[in-house]
């Protein structure tokens, strides 16, 4: 006959492992630990998304105040400008009419005195 210790032994070896059922099960098994765990995964995930959607939108209300700035300053700058240039063509305008003036005078005064060479060479230019 045997011992039925040792048959017993075996027995219980068996019974201490779990079977591949149990081990498949264990893992399936959910532990209030692992569900704080994932809804705090799943928080966090949350608000990173709403808080990249933030940064993307204050990202673009930055963008397109600069760029409204840069309109702006581009408008302001072209004014400048065109203001220059109105003020130039007048300088000129100016200058032109004075010459103008300028060289009618010479003419009559060598016409007065009787410079004959003067007024030739005034004709010349004209």
């Amino acid at each position: 006959m045997t011992d039925p210790q040792k048959t017993a032994a075996p027995l219980l070896r068996r019974q201490r492992r779990p079977s591949q059922a149990q081990a498949e099960t264990k893992s399936w098994r959910v532990t209030p630990k692992k569900v704080k765990k994932t809804i705090n995964k799943l928080r966090y995930q949350q608000h990173e998304e709403r808080r990249q959607r933030e940064e993307a939108e204050r990202l673009r209300e930055e963008a397109i105040k600069v760029a409204q700035q840069y309109a702006e300053q581009s408008k302001q700058y072209h004014k400048i400008i065109q203001e220059g240039e109105q003020y130039l063509v007048h300088q000129i305008r100016e200058r032109a009419s004075m010459a103008v003036d300028q060289a009618k005078n010479s003419y009559r005064q060598a016409y007065e005195e009787g410079n004959d060479r003067t007024r030739f060479l005034k004709r010349k230019r004209r």
